[in-house]
């Protein structure tokens, strides 16, 4: 297997593709160490205890832009419950392994010494959910119903949960309308889906999160969308993951 440069990486956060803003990232994800022993036992051990995710941005700081800069994205997630926050450490084409959870900003801090670059570094923390390991399942423009790569995920256990976020980072036409699900089915051909979790109908730059318990037999996953209005076009990046 080839080695992985660290370049052309895509971090969605919320319904904004924070990609060209941010030149270092860093995941925490850990349990906490919960001791277990007790007067029976010959040694000290310890069981996992609740998860906790924490990350670390890192870029130039811009502002007064015509649009929406990354200092008023940052700012704007400061102590923003539940914020989808997806990352892939690929070009994020479909199919590439990406992670996300939901998420909330705690810390939003700009500066540097005369003369410098104006940095900033934002940290933040998990928001209820575990860290997921999925893949794209769509991304890019789309001005028409359709539906996105099929990925084979596998099953999901009873103790599992198929878990997808959804990015739009942009909007256009006349009362435009998106309604994305996530299908699953039991062979690549998806010749009998199955509908397992429905996003919020969205119209705008947004984001949402959702879930679907197990257990679910079928392997194979994809995302379905359709699209109204006038003349619309969205654009999406969409992660589906099991965990």
């Amino acid at each position: 297997m080839s080695k992985l440069v660290y370049k052309n990486c895509k971090l969605y956060s919320g319904g904004y593709n924070l990609s060209g803003d941010v030149n270092e990232m860093s995941f925490e994800y850990e349990f906490k160490e919960v001791p277990a022993f007790d007067f029976s036992s010959t040694a000290e051990y310890s069981i996992p205890g609740l998860p906790k995710i924490a990350y670390d941005l890192k870029g130039a700081v811009q502002m007064n832009s015509p649009t929406l800069a990354v200092e008023d994205i940052l700012m704007a997630q400061i102590v923003t419950l539940d914020n989808p926050l997806t990352f892939c450490a690929l070009t994020g084409a479909d199919g590439d392994i990406a992670y996300f959870t939901k998420a909330c900003g705690f810390t939003y801090s700009p500066g540097a010494p005369v003369g410098d670059l104006y940095k900033y570094q934002a940290k933040g923390a998990g928001s209820g959910e575990v860290l997921v390991r999925g893949q794209m399942a769509a991304t890019g423009a789309k001005t028409v119903t359709g539906t996105g790569t099929a990925l084979n995920l596998g099953a999901v256990t009873a103790a599992q949960k198929v878990y997808a976020a959804l990015h739009v980072v942009a909007a256009s036409g006349a009362a435009p309308t998106l309604d994305v699900i996530v299908e699953s089915d039991d062979a690549q051909g998806f010749a009998t889906p199955v509908t397992r979790a429905t996003f919020a109908q969205q119209n705008a730059i947004s984001s949402a999160f959702v879930s679907a318990a197990g257990p679910i037999t079928d392997t194979w996953w994809r995302a379905k969308w359709t699209i109204g209005g006038g003349g619309p076009s969205f654009t999406v990046a969409v992660v589906i993951g099991i965990q």
